[in-house]
């Protein structure tokens, strides 16, 4: 009902979808009263994606992936409505940040000039992340740990009182923020869950990304596309992330290596150039 009225209101040019539950709606109520409304849209998750959002077959897709447009044409989507970009993201992840400024960065955080693990979910925290963090501290390691939990506020908490009980200067403790980015640049491993903009955040900043979880079915060609190309490492068992961390942290061949393979991906932010088409 709030969708027919602001389409009706607002009467615009074109609508342009972000999920899959609203494709159907739109479609309804465009259809109901016959309005001339272009209609695009936009496949959020870029290799295995959720099939509701194929349900209608004569959309216009704009997808991110090759593999997905595969899957897409063997599925009976006429290839005219299946455009390809580079995933979309904020351009500030794919800028080349300066030494200079990841070193003030470091700084005016509190770090100091070890190495960095990220410990970084979305917007509700990583899953099993008081347990990751617990195992990675008990574990040992000459490196330095930032810590967010977003919205998850108990969380927040028994990180909170766990780094006053031992003392662990070396941790740093983040509820919901704003400056992802910034700690990002800083950071040289990131121990995450493999939802699209997450990981390619992290990639798009040439981070080292250790998987522990990812939602069936849409987010599994995101971890399959990590290990495929060796950009990164999938260990679902909490209890073999120490060993995984230790490793990269005290091999810097290892380290250098997944470096080097996300440098020669070559991957880029597609913004401008979805934008260009939608206004098109």
């Amino acid at each position: 009902k709030y969708l027919e009225e602001k389409i009706l209101k607002e009467n615009p040019d074109e609508i342009v979808i972000f999920h899959f539950l609203l494709v159907a709606p739109v479609h309804n109520i465009i259809r109901k009263y016959n309005l001339n409304i272009k209609v695009k849209t936009v496949v959020t998750d870029p290799y295995t994606a959720h099939p509701i959002w194929f349900l209608r077959k004569d959309q216009s897709f704009i997808i991110f992936s090759e593999k997905l447009k595969a899957k897409c044409i063997a599925d009976g989507i006429d290839e005219k409505n299946l455009n390809v970009f580079p995933f979309i993201l904020d351009e500030k992840f794919s800028e080349k940040i300066p030494q200079e400024k990841i070193e003030a960065t470091r700084k005016r955080l509190g770090f100091g000039n070890k190495k960095i693990l990220l410990i970084l979910g979305g917007g509700d925290g990583i899953p099993k992340g008081y347990s990751i963090l617990k195992k990675i501290l008990n574990s040992g390691g000459d490196f330095e740990i930032a810590f967010v939990c977003g919205k998850n506020k108990r969380m927040f908490k028994k990180a909170q009182r766990l780094k006053r009980a031992q003392n662990i200067e070396r941790l740093k403790i983040y509820e919901y923020i704003d400056f992802v980015n910034d700690l990002l640049s800083i950071s040289d491993v990131v121990i995450t869950k493999c939802g699209a903009s997450t990981f390619m955040e992290i990639l798009l900043m040439g981070k080292v990304p250790v998987v522990n979880s990812y939602i069936w079915e849409q987010e599994k060609g995101n971890v399959e596309f990590l290990v495929e190309n060796e950009l990164g490492i999938f260990e679902k068992r909490v209890g073999k992330l120490p060993i995984i961390i230790n490793s990269l942290f005290t091999n810097e061949s290892l380290l250098n290596k997944y470096k080097s393979n996300i440098e020669n991906t070559h991957l880029k932010t597609g913004v401008a150039e979805v934008a260009r088409f939608i206004l098109s």
